[in-house]
């Protein structure tokens, strides 16, 4: 995946993510977890034996968020 220049700055700034995986059952688990771009790749912090891994393992789909420090013209912080 082509990551813009704005993500890769706020994802190598050492923020947490808010990361969604898809639990056995279908349902989403949703953890935070450390995050950062290694050229065309995203890399997670995680365990050996956690939850998100396991079900990445599985299901490779995932979904991150994250909030920057900047804030924008209505006061608001971007993410």
């Amino acid at each position: 995946m082509k990551f813009p220049e704005s993500a890769i700055e706020l994802l190598s700034s050492g923020v947490i993510v808010h990361m969604a995986t898809v639990d056995v059952d279908g349902k989403p688990h949703v953890t935070c977890a450390w995050a950062d771009v290694d050229a065309d790749e995203l890399r997670i912090a995680t365990m050996f034996d956690q939850r998100k891994l396991r079900n990445l393992r599985r299901d490779p789909r995932v979904t991150i968020s994250a909030t920057s420090n900047v804030t924008n013209d209505f006061g608001l912080r971007e993410y």
